[in-house]
């Protein structure tokens, strides 16, 4: 595998656009989203890493994913997650898996803006057709409405992508670091997402240095090494997505 080093890529959730009706099917109101990052400049399988966020009272639309997979993974508020046949409160901190095939969609039912983090990825049949390889054949379908799967990630701390999803998705982590502490990510096999959920820090990529504070996200290319470290006097809190690189779609 050759290893082709790029930039890191940074966003944050300021200035988002307007939607109105998010996803058509039951959508209410308007809703802020914002793209952090897409499938441009990466080896592995993304789709997107987008923030999205809804006011009391409204909803995204159900939908439902017929060549992706997805995660949500809420940052404040409450609401309810609806799918075919079943629905589930949900609140900070929880981790929904959403498989191909599942329909869901997204309400908030609480008082206070409902936002969340969205990693979307393809799936292994999506992927395997835009690198031009052989598409497997698909497993036969029973008919059965497709389950999400839902965990508190703050309190589980690690959860492993791999017993809910297909695609490349590997362990979702949330860290917190001590006022001090570093954590090093090295992008050397497997390609990470990170998403500042509170606190302060610095981010370091070779001679470079930004900083990390609430609702700023980082995804590290192939090839790409970086530092997080909380600040002297403050915690740190990120969320934590591996994305695994095929080593045959890499040239």
């Amino acid at each position: 595998m050759t290893l082709t080093t790029s930039a890191v890529i940074s966003a944050d959730v300021c200035d988002p656009a307007h939607v109105f009706g998010m996803h058509g099917d039951g959508a209410r109101g308007f809703s802020h989203w914002k793209c952090l990052t897409r499938r441009l400049g990466l080896a592995g399988d993304w789709e997107a890493v987008e923030w999205a966020c809804l006011p009391p009272g409204g909803a995204c639309g159900a939908h439902v994913h017929t060549r992706t997979e997805e995660l949500y993974f809420i940052l404040t508020g409450t609401g309810r997650i609806a799918w075919e046949g079943d629905s589930q409160e949900v609140r900070a901190g929880d981790l929904i898996l959403t498989p191909l095939g599942a329909r869901h969609g997204l309400t908030n039912t609480g008082t206070d803006p409902l936002r969340w983090l969205v990693v979307e990825v393809s799936a292994p049949a999506q992927s395997a057709a835009i690198a031009g390889r052989p598409v497997a054949n698909e497993t036969t379908t029973t008919g059965e409405p497709v389950s999400l799967h839902i965990v508190n990630l703050r309190e589980v701390g690690r959860f492993d992508a791999t017993t809910v999803l297909d695609g490349p998705v590997r362990d979702i982590r949330m860290m917190r670091l001590a006022p001090g502490e570093g954590l090093d990510l090295d992008a050397s096999d497997s390609e990470y997402t990170i998403f500042t959920v509170a606190g302060r820090g610095t981010a370091v990529d070779g001679d470079a240095t930004s900083d990390l504070m609430a609702g700023v996200a980082m995804t590290l290319p192939l090839g790409t090494r970086v530092r997080a470290q909380a600040v002297d006097d403050a915690e740190l809190e990120l969320f934590v997505a591996r994305l695994a690189v095929d080593e045959e779609a890499v040239t």
